[in-house]
């Protein structure tokens, strides 16, 4: 009779728990897609010392069927005074192809976007992902100016980047 009570009350536990784990995520939930857009004036597609936030950015979330191609959801934003953005999604979009791109800067000196550079961030909107919470970040996108700054060598040598004596750096 112990056992079976303890049979039942383990099974009664486990059933609690993973309806909890299972409420944890539904498709009508929301998440936040967290970004920034800098300006970089090295043209090198990364933070350095010479790198800004550009407050006013036009960002664009587009989310695709990953078979059929079919866009799904489209959700534009614009970065705040830090050149961070927020981005809020409803449901889940596990079997989409979602990604940030970088639309227009607020700033004509840099408004260029690299060639042969990543230009959006892709990011998984899905509550199946083993991610705990709804915020979900991308990686920073960049504008930069049509040329890069002169001192931008020395910066990414300062940084580690170049090994002393590059002087060939033209981007």
């Amino acid at each position: 009779m112990a056992k079976t009570f303890s049979v039942v009350a383990l099974v009664a536990t486990a059933l609690c728990l993973s309806s909890l784990v299972g409420s944890a995520y539904s498709q009508n939930d929301q998440l936040h897609v967290i970004g920034k857009v800098i300006c970089d004036p090295c043209r090198v597609s990364f933070e350095t010392t010479a790198s800004y936030p550009l407050p006013g950015a036009q960002v664009q979330l587009v989310c695709t069927n990953r078979t059929s191609g079919v866009v799904k959801e489209t959700i534009q934003g614009t970065t705040d005074i830090n050149g961070a953005y927020q981005l809020t999604v409803d449901g889940d979009h596990q079997d989409e192809i979602c990604e940030v791109e970088a639309l227009k800067s607020p700033e004509p000196l840099c408004s260029s976007l690299v060639p042969k550079t990543i230009k959006n961030a892709r990011i998984s909107l899905t509550g199946n992902s083993g991610v705990a919470g709804s915020d979900r970040f991308t990686n920073p996108l960049f504008f930069s100016p049509e040329k890069s700054l002169e001192s931008c060598p020395q910066i990414l040598l300062d940084m580690g980047i170049l090994p002393p004596g590059t002087d060939d750096f033209y981007y």
